[in-house]
């Protein structure tokens, strides 16, 4: 879904502005962003890729024999990080996974038709490099600079080790479900 409020036209596609959905673990039966302005049963297929959704909005807008596709990262992928740097890793309270999704999905009305999770390994070849992608990544790693961390990129790099980050990422696919199954 465009995250964006701007609506227009994209290489002769419509694109179409809408405000964001919480993060899925954060949502209630009240939530009320995240809207899809479509009509009913508009679409075959609905994906969504690392960013949230409202299942019963991507539900409401699906056809009867419509597909949900999702690839997220799940909680946890700073971790690897966070333990690098030296920093405590945060806690995320309600972990965001594919347990989590499943049974979001589930409740709002859709059969699990495949999924699996795994881990995205990075390897970063120099602290250099790591510094950089922390840098452009803010969401990674809230508070990093290279000034609040230098004692510690100095420590990794004088130790020479391959700088290995695995980050924890899941997919489904998803039916919708009859109103009559």
């Amino acid at each position: 879904m465009w995250k964006s409020r701007a609506s227009g036209w994209l290489r002769g596609i419509e694109v179409v502005g809408v405000d964001p959905a919480p993060y899925n673990i954060e949502q209630s039966a009240e939530t009320p962003a995240g809207t899809i302005p479509f009509p009913d049963s508009d679409f075959d297929l609905v994906t969504s890729r690392h960013e949230s959704y409202l299942p019963c909005e991507v539900n409401r807008v699906l056809a009867s024999d419509g597909c949900f596709l999702t690839q997220q990262v799940a909680s946890g992928a700073s971790d690897d990080l966070y333990r690098l740097i030296g920093w405590p890793v945060p806690n995320v309270g309600i972990a965001w996974n594919l347990a989590f999704a499943v049974r979001q999905l589930e409740q709002s009305g859709f059969a699990i038709d495949e999924a699996a999770e795994g881990h995205v390994t990075k390897h970063f070849t120099d602290i250099g490099a790591l510094a950089w992608y922390l840098q452009h990544m803010p969401f990674m790693m809230p508070g990093f600079s290279i000034e609040t961390a230098r004692d510690e990129l100095l420590r990794i790099a004088e130790a020479q080790k391959p700088l290995i980050i695995r980050q924890p990422w899941f997919w489904l696919k998803a039916s919708k479900l009859d109103a009559a199954d």
